[in-house]
């Protein structure tokens, strides 16, 4: 008989992750949470200077300029939402999300997925409906996407790891 233990078979990958790998992991979700909450609760509130942002762009729109802020701001609190959720089920913190069996990666190619969408329309309505492109909210997009190329990608990587 050899040494094997049953235990071998059942660890968790998020137990042999290495310590600094999950703070990285957290924080490539945490950031987007900070970032898109800056951005959707002055859209969904309408702030002046959100508002004047999407009058400006008002004239390529099909759709008025405040269904169009509203809208985005939805989708941004959605964005918010997903990468919250994200972390709460790796940090195994409200457990009545843990009851409910939901695979937190799925979550976070959902909240990535959602993410990286919206930046490239961003990118696109600061470049094609804007007179002048606010580059300060073109490297915001661009940061953004680096990190959910990065997301992605590791839950991708993570997954063949783990087959193997």
């Amino acid at each position: 008989m050899s040494n094997f233990k049953i235990h071998d078979i059942e660890s968790t990958p998020e137990k042999s992750k290495p310590l600094h790998m999950k703070k990285t992991i957290i924080l490539l979700h945490l950031l987007p949470v900070i970032l898109m909450s800056w951005f959707a609760i002055p859209k969904i509130l309408g702030a002046k200077t959100s508002v004047q942002g999407f009058n400006e762009m008002s004239g390529s729109l099909p759709i008025s300029s405040d269904n169009f802020r509203i809208f985005t701001g939805l989708t941004e609190l959605l964005i918010v939402l997903l990468f919250a959720m994200f972390l709460a089920l790796s940090l195994k913190k409200m457990s009545f999300l843990t009851g409910l069996n939901i695979n937190k990666k799925i979550v976070s190619l959902l909240a990535n997925g959602l993410l990286l969408t919206t930046m490239i329309g961003a990118l696109i309505a600061e470049f094609v409906m804007r007179e002048t492109p606010k580059y300060m909210l073109v490297y915001i997009a661009i940061g953004l996407i680096v990190i959910t190329v990065i997301n992605i990608i590791y839950n991708f990587n993570e997954g063949k790891t783990r087959q193997q």
